[in-house]
């Protein structure tokens, strides 16, 4: 007994140290190689500008804060950090929430025991830093996906009870786009956890918008309605390296950049419509965990656009096979879609031939990840049979 509560206690030590490694090299190495953390960096600089102007998006340049206002909220004790220590703090919160990631999956999909399920969650979470390029870039830049896909799965799968809904509504505020998962609350009638998240996200926005009135007030004339943040969206880089379905429209050979905000937004609405039934179909096959994965790619390529530090789900969709069964198309996609997301494709965006064999590479390089994304949607919606973990 002696010995093997020892033998646990090493392990868990183990783990912290590998953790703190690795947070250490994705901070000091790989961020400082990918992003140097300017995102995460921009965003502090937003909140100083705000303490100076009383305006967080005012001016609307390279580093815009395109966040809603309830986001200043969330992200203002990013300020009580030292900014000497900030990349470490941010990549190792990053890290923990990645692993915490994986170990709800398999304790959620597989049922494994909480040893076993902590050192294969901490190997893989670990492993993605090299393995997935999303995830590096997440960690480089210092991004927010991780958090949230965390936050968000564990409010949807595990958090039960009167509190079910308080971090999807923190992360709706966030971010907007996981408000999808109110929706789907609102359409199978869950009615307690939409309600608590709903009054989640009216609370945190309401107080920002009493505390920066100003800030709010340009939020909503100047970049929701009044274009900025779109135009923001739709340029620069968002033709060459979003992997958003209405991106890819205006790319060729559809609309050459000029496919604008309506078709835009017809785009999104397909993506969502189509999602929303492929996560509905695996909800009553009883693939809940599927269903939740479903609606975050949904979310993310249905957005206006759709980074590759969004894609963070890489790591779990190993499970979304392992849950719908190995021998489906469901199961077929969700590989296909690890293997995409595997690719640096962002070395091969950039067209350097007009040939037409270098043309079709520079095509699959921007558009591989919303293919396949869209690939496993449709599978998700048509395929009825329902497989188990044995198969």
């Amino acid at each position: 007994m002696r010995t093997s509560k020892l033998l646990k206690f090493s392990i868990i030590i183990g783990q912290l140290l590998l953790v703190v490694a690795s947070a250490y090299y994705a901070s000091h190495i790989t961020g400082e190689s990918i992003g140097n953390h300017r995102d995460l960096l921009g965003r502090v600089a937003n909140l100083e500008n705000l303490r100076h102007t009383g305006n967080i998006y005012i001016p609307f340049g390279a580093q815009a804060f395109t966040y809603p206002p309830g986001a200043i909220l969330l992200l203002w004790p990013l300020l009580w950090i030292p900014i000497h220590h900030l990349a470490f703090v941010s990549t190792l919160g990053s890290l923990i929430a990645l692993i915490a990631t994986v170990f709800i999956a398999q304790r959620y999909v597989l049922k494994q025991n909480w040893m076993t399920a902590s050192l294969s969650a901490c190997a893989l979470g670990v492993g993605s830093i090299f393995l997935f390029p999303a995830v590096r870039e997440c960690l480089g830049w210092g991004q927010t996906s991780i958090f949230i896909m965390f936050a968000v799965l564990l409010d949807w799968l595990i958090i039960r009870g009167k509190t079910q809904g308080v971090l999807i509504g923190l992360m709706a505020a966030l971010k907007l786009y996981p408000a999808i998962f109110i929706l789907v609350w609102l359409l199978r009638r869950q009615w307690q956890a939409a309600i608590t998240a709903m009054a989640t996200f009216t609370v945190i926005t309401l107080s920002a918008v009493i505390v920066w009135p100003a800030s709010a007030s340009s939020y909503v004339s100047k970049v929701l309605f009044g274009g900025n943040e779109l135009k923001h969206f739709l340029t620069n880089r968002a033709p060459i390296s979003s992997s958003s379905f209405s991106s890819m429209l205006n790319r060729a050979p559809f609309h050459l950049g000029e496919f604008g905000s309506i078709g835009a937004l017809v785009g999104s609405l397909f993506v969502v419509i189509l999602g929303l039934y492929a996560a509905q179909n695996l909800w009553k096959r009883s693939c809940e965990f599927s269903s939740a994965v479903v609606l975050l790619m949904t979310s993310i390529i249905g957005a206006p656009v759709a980074w590759d530090h969004y894609f963070t789900y890489a790591p779990i969709l190993i499970f979304v096979a392992l849950e719908v069964g190995m021998k489906s198309w469901t199961a077929r996609t969700a590989l296909l879609n690890i293997a995409v997301l595997i690719v640096p494709w962002n070395h091969w965006r950039l067209a350097t031939s007009t040939s037409w064999l270098a043309g079709c590479g520079t095509y699959f390089s921007r558009n591989s990840i919303t293919l396949a994304s869209l690939a496993l949607l449709t599978a998700a919606l048509v395929e009825r049979s329902t497989h188990s973990l044995a198969d």
